[in-house]
């Protein structure tokens, strides 16, 4: 017998699974079976799995979600930054629940967030958002930085093939990722039912974040409603988010 619904939640580039471990521990206290592969890309793998390329970082993906279909009903998609690039891809080809992306870049680097940074930094004296910027450009090799700006253009066309249930999610002091990539996502998905919710903080550290309870319990009422809609329980439109200038359904 399968389990109902089940959650894959992939990771970001250069990170490991400890950076949705939050995520999935609520999910899973919920009753939500949750399962976050270590990728290609990860932190943990650069080394077993150095020079790979972008669509070697989906391939290393769809394992985990071959097994996860395997043993549940329904699959929800999560992508964590670059992990959305992944999901999006997975969400055009198979045969899913619906997808969640959090922070996903198509625009990256947020150069007045970083200015920002910077700025506390030098009124606090603390200057790890410093020490993190200068580290960046020496630790990913640059096979691995222009594998990740093809993945970004590969996968930009394949959202409007995205027809399931979707939830944005953007950090709008996010200084990877740029606000707008969640605007441009939201309007090339075609799906009839998504919803773009923007943040006014959510970083990598999930377990360190002050919006991160919002955001988990958003994904899980955004799940919960996408079922009653699906099962005929509920057909009401998903509470419209506030965007910008904008508000969407």
């Amino acid at each position: 017998m399968k389990y109902k619904t089940g959650c894959l939640i992939i990771h970001g580039f250069g990170a490991t699974t400890s950076e949705v471990e939050p995520l999935s521990k609520y999910l899973k206290s919920k009753g939500f079976v949750t399962f976050c592969p270590s990728l290609k890309y990860s932190m943990e793998n650069r080394k077993a799995f150095s020079n790979t390329s972008y669509s070697e970082w989906i391939q290393s993906a769809e394992s985990s979600l071959k097994y996860l279909k395997s043993k549940c009903k329904d699959v929800v998609i999560i992508g964590f930054y670059m992990g959305g690039l992944i999901a999006a891809n997975f969400a055009a080809r198979f045969k899913i629940f619906s997808l969640i992306t959090i922070n996903t870049p198509i625009y990256y680097w947020n150069i007045k967030n970083i200015y920002y940074n910077i700025l506390i930094d030098c009124r606090t004296g603390n200057f790890n958002n410093v020490k993190r910027y200068m580290k960046t450009p020496i630790e990913f090799s640059i096979s691995e930085l222009i594998n990740f700006r093809l993945l970004i253009k590969k996968t930009k066309p394949v959202f409007s093939k995205v027809k399931v249930p979707m939830f944005i999610g953007q950090s709008l002091m996010d200084d990877a990722v740029q606000y707008r990539s969640a605007e441009y996502i939201y309007k090339k998905v075609s799906s009839n039912l998504k919803v773009l919710r923007c943040y006014d903080n959510l970083n990598r550290d999930l377990s360190n974040c002050s919006n991160s309870n919002l955001v988990f319990t958003d994904i899980e009422e955004f799940i919960k409603q996408v079922t009653k809609r699906e099962n005929g329980i509920d057909k009401r439109l998903l509470p419209s988010f506030k965007y910008l200038d904008g508000t969407y359904n």
